[in-house]
Formats: C-alpha cells, structure tokens, sequence
C-alpha cells in the first residue's frame, strides 16, 4: 500500500512537492475547534469563539475538513467528543484539534491545563490537563495529529526540543515519508507565558496570523511552515513567542501535519519503477530500518516476501509488537492510575460540598432555633457531625414550645371566659333594662288609665246633670235605602295583563328572607327557592270560568298560580309525596296533611291562602265547601272585596 509509493517516490530521481503530494493517500481529515468565551467562575473572553468559528470555517471550505465545533465547551462535552473520535478514526486519518481559551499553570506540578467553561479557579476537577490531552492522542489511532492551542501557558503541552525538520531540498525528497510516518505535534501560542485575548479584526493575534498562513497557502502546509509563517508576526504584535514541537509522551514517530488543499490531491498517472527490484529491495529497507512502526517491516515482507532482509523484518516484527503491547500494557496502567487519581479528587470534591452543604444547613438551623429547624437537620443528615448535639436541641427547643403553646392556650381561655362573662353581663343589663322600661310603662299606662277613668267619670257627672232633650216624632213611612251595585268581574286572558294588574311578589315566608318566592309580570313567573337564581316559564294564557291558571314545578315543589277576579292572585303549593303518602318537603305536618289532599284529589283548582294570613270564617266555609263539590260554577269566594262576590 503506501509503502509501495514511499519506495516508488525514493527511487524518483527528482520530485517536485506538487507531483509527490498528488501520489500520497493523505486520508481523511477531522477538526474538533472550541471555541470559550463565557466563563462561570473565571473572566469572560472576547475572541475565542470567533477565532474557533473562523477556523472552522476556513477549513471546512477551503481543506475540507470534517468540522465539530463546540462552543463554550464543558470538560465533559470536551472528553466526549474526542472519546467518540477516537472510535471512529481509522490509521489513515487526520485530526486537528484547535482550542481558545482560557488556560493555567499548575506551578508545583508543572503541568498546563485548559480550563472550561465550567471549571472553577481553585478546584481543577473540571480542568482538562495536558495529560488528558496526551492520553487521548496516544490511544487515538489517527496517522497524523496536531493540536493548536491559543491559550495562556500552553507551552507545557510539548517537549523543550523542537521537531527536527529538514531543508526545503530534503522536505521535497522526504515528503513521502513525513505522510506515512505517525505525528503528534502542537502548535502552541506562547511557552509558559500568558497571552493576549485581542489582536484586532475580532481575532486573536495568534488567531490572526493562523488564518493568514492557512489562507495563503496554495498547495501542501506542512505544521513547520505554518509554524514558521506565523512565528514572526505574533512576536512582533505581542509578548508572546509561538512554538512547535512533537508532544510528550504522545506516540510522535517523526511525521508531521500536512494541510493540503483539494486540487493538491489529484494523482498522475503511475511511472514505471528505474530500478531492479534488488534496488527498490534496499531502497525500501533503507527507508523503514530505523521504524518502530511494525506495519512497516510488515509492508516491506508483503513486498519482498524473499527479500533480502526477510528474516530481520520478522525479527523486528515481533520485538516492536511485543514493545507495542507492552508499550499499550504501561499505557491502561497509567491511564487506570490516572482515572483513580481523577476519581478520587471527585469524591473529594464532592464530600468537601457536601460537607460545606451540611454546614450551610446547620448554620441556618442554629440561626432559627426550633424543632422542626432541627428535625429538618436531622431528616438530611440522621448521622451528620452535628446530629448529637441536634438531637439534644431538638429536645429543648420542643419542650419550649411545648410550654409556650400551652401559656397561649391558657391566655385564649382566658381571653374566651372573659368575653361570655362580658356577653352574659350585657344581656343581664339589657334583660334589666327591659324589664324596668316595662315596669315604668306599666305604671304610667295604670296611671294613664286612672286618668282616663277619672275624666270619663267628670263627663258622666256631667252629662247627669244635664236637662233631657225634647223628642222627635218619627216618619210613618220609613225611608228604603237603595240597594248598591254589584260590580260586574271581568275575565280578562293572564297573558294580556299589564305588570300593575297583577302582584310583583308573593313568597311563603313572612319575612320574605328564605323559603319560595313568586316574581310575577304580564307574560313571565319566575320562581326562587332559598338563594338560588330566578328561573322563568312562560304564563300559559288558560281560562276556566274567568280564571287564568298556570303550573309551575321546581324541584321537589309544585307551586300553582291562579287569578281570582281582577286584583287578586291566589297560589297553592305543594310538597312531593313519597309511595307511603308522607310528605318529602319542609313543611309541616298539618300543612304538608293539607297538600296531601289536595294532591290524591287532583284538586289543582283549589285555593289557599298566604300562610301569614288568617283566613276569615267564610273563607274557610267556602275552601270546606270545594272539597265536597269540586270546582263550583261561580267565581272563587277567596279575599273580602268586591270583587270576589258570586255574579
């Protein structure tokens, strides 16, 4: 595969740079930019999400790149999304990763961390170290990596020496090899220094000259030159000196990072080999003798499978494998010791706020000083650091309240014996009162009527004493009064009637307070029980010997309306019966007996007074005589008028 190139570009007696990058297999190339500006607990920044959203840009358009931009990333949204590249990238993919933000130097430990969005200033629990950084990058499978960091103190991430690179001459006949060989390399913007947050443009000054190298490159970058591009601008804008070097510890075998835009890409046609194949054997050998890369000693077999140096290839095969597996051994190692190390200042974290949780509520239990204060302590921490000495004050703090709930119930017994001796005296003193007002009007009636008797009996003295009056002689014939008219009733239809014809307002309660009431106009009665709303029916217009009648059913009552004469209205009202005959509604037993009467007789004709009436004795003689003969021919008798007299 790429070995078969490398071998075919070493015997290439001049390569241009364009021609060996159109024969190189640069796989596939993925970028994870972050971008924070939006700090919880730390100084906001201006420019780091412009940059990261400019760089993103660039190479999406211009080097198409496979972009995940994060913006104002948190550690766990960081750890993630290089957690998942890692499962996705092949061996002979890219990666770049871009961060801006802020950063901070551990001085005791000497190791550089990038802070995100969440990270507190005094508790790294959030910070994301070079050595996670470095871990990920050493398990990433990725051929080529680099990562640029525009942040304070981000030397740190790389080694003192700086990647060897060669002239321009060698570069162009080594170009090859710098594709196929592993890189892990960082590009950094300052050494242990902090660095400027604004360099004109909305960028950063790093960022600046950043986006200027990548936009004026027209064919192959590789990381030193873009490195060396924007070394000299930076320090002459700012205090701060840009570095490049390969990354500790990170599995760096002498590549580099390639930006290579997509016209570079095309591939000529394929040359002929100049060589035997005893030379491109050498050749080939030549360039992977000093690899630890087994892939490489295994390219070499799959080419020359009876080559000359077979047998040391799969010598070296099997040491580098062994060295690998070792090698990735030490590596869980010190990643499972890393993680324990990172779990167990979590736990520490996390009990430290926990603990000053417990404090924050303990203190606020002391401030309020009561039971449940206290119990509320104790259902949150039942074995906290202070849930003896809560028990205990829980306790007291019951019994005082204990004592005060019974001193005020004592004062509010008091407080109600006083005010019903108060009430008792008041009544005593009105009840006295009245009783002497009528004591006092009792006398002066007894004084009033001795008075009166004692007048009438002056004027009865002296109407004796008056002489008799002479007597008139009487007429033979006596004079015959003449007898007075009967008024004639009319019969006039319920539904023509004006509102002054009839009553407004008849209800079964003296008081007209509860109970049933009657609204009644020229075409409408509405009917009201207790409180609830008027309801209305339409008055029927019926009449029977003169009389208008209607129905009216609401509930468990039935109540009847029917007009007598010309001024007035007479109702019956009826409660419901149950099957046993006895009365369902409110009224009383005589009253609900009568209703019963009426109701087994279908009598709906018949009439009854308003109770706060007392019927006249021939009213009563004519309701008796109803109930023998039924509905008479004549006009009701009801009330005393005119009106109500037989035609």
């Amino acid at each position: 595969m790429g070995w078969v190139r490398l071998v075919a570009f070493i015997l290439c007696l001049a390569p241009q740079l364009a021609q060996a990058a159109g024969e190189v297999s640069f796989g596939r190339y993925h970028a994870v930019i972050i971008g924070n500006n939006d700090y919880a607990n730390l100084p906001d920044l201006t420019t780091a999400i412009g940059d990261a959203r400019a760089v993103a840009k660039i190479l999406r358009q211009e080097y198409s790149f496979e972009i995940k931009l994060l913006i104002d990333a948190t550690r766990n949204q960081v750890i993630n999304t290089l957690a998942r590249l890692r499962a996705k990238l092949t061996p002979n993919d890219n990666l770049l990763i871009y961060f801006a933000g802020h950063g901070v130097l551990d001085s005791y430990s000497d190791e550089g961390y990038w802070l995100p969005v969440d990270a507190d200033e005094d508790t790294p629990a959030n910070w994301v170290s070079n050595g996670d950084v470095t871990n990920m990058l050493r398990a990433i499978r990725a051929r080529h990596v680099l990562v640029v960091a525009d942040s304070c103190y981000s030397g740190t991430l790389v080694r003192a020496a700086p990647v060897k690179i060669k002239t321009a001459e060698e570069r162009s006949v080594w170009f090859k090899r710098l594709a196929a060989k592993r890189s892990r390399t960082a590009l950094v913007s300052g050494g242990l220094e902090p660095v400027t947050d604004a360099g004109g443009g909305g960028h950063s000054v790093f960022a600046k000259a950043f986006l200027a190298a990548l936009r004026d490159n027209r064919d192959v970058l590789d990381g030193h030159s873009l490195f060396t591009a924007i070394r000299r601008p930076v320090a002459l804008e700012a205090e701060q000196t840009p570095r490049y070097a390969d990354i500790r510890r990170a599995g760096h075998d002498g590549g580099d990072f390639l930006f290579v835009r997509p016209e570079s890409m095309a591939k000529p046609a394929a040359t002929k080999p100049a060589f035997d194949a005893r030379a491109m054997d050498l050749a080939f050998w030549t360039s992977i003798s000093q690899s630890r890369d087994p892939a490489a000693f295994k390219a070499y077999l799959a080419q020359f499978p009876k080559g000359t140096f077979a047998a040391v290839a799969l010598l070296k095969i099997n040491e580098l494998e062994a060295d690998s597996v070792a090698a990735e051994n030490q590596r869980q190692a010190a990643q499972k010791i890393q993680e324990e190390a990172a779990a167990r200042a979590q736990e520490a974290a996390r009990a430290s706020a926990e603990a000053e949780a417990e404090e924050a509520l303990w203190r606020s239990v002391v401030a309020g000083h009561t039971s449940a204060s206290f119990q509320t302590y104790l259902a949150t921490y039942p074995e906290g650091r202070h849930a003896a000495e809560a028990r205990q004050r829980e306790s007291v703090a019951a019994q005082r309240e204990t004592a005060a709930a019974a001193r005020a119930a004592a004062a509010l017994e008091a407080e109600r014996r006083r005010v019903a001796e108060a009430r008792a005296q008041a009544v005593a003193e009105k009840k006295a009162k009245r009783e002497a007002e009528r004591a006092q009007k009792e006398a002066e009636d007894r004084a009033a009527a001795a008075e009166d008797a004692r007048r009438r009996a002056i004027a009865a003295a002296k109407e004796t004493a008056k002489p008799p009056k002479a007597p008139k002689l009487a007429a033979l014939t006596p004079a015959i009064a003449k007898p007075a008219p009967v008024p004639q009733p009319k019969a006039i239809p319920l539904a023509r009637l004006k509102p002054t014809d009839l009553l407004g307002v008849w209800s079964d309660r003296c008081d007209s307070e509860y109970g049933r009431r009657l609204i009644i106009g020229p075409n409408k009665v509405g009917f009201q029980d207790g409180h609830s709303d008027i309801d209305e029916w339409t008055v029927s217009d019926m009449l029977i010997d003169g009389f208008a009648q209607v129905t009216i059913k609401a509930g468990l009552n039935t109540i009847e309306l029917v007009r007598n004469g010309d001024s007035a209205i007479s109702v019956i009202h009826h409660s419901r019966l149950d099957d046993k005959g006895e009365c369902k509604g409110g009224s009383s037993f005589a009253r609900c007996k009568n209703q019963q009467l009426f109701y087994r007789k279908f009598l709906w004709k018949t009439l009854r007074l308003d109770r706060c009436q007392l019927p006249a004795p021939q009213d009563v003689a004519r309701l008796a005589d109803y109930l023998k003969e039924g509905w008479p021919r004549q006009r009701s008798p009801v009330g005393t008028g005119a009106d109500d007299a037989a035609p």
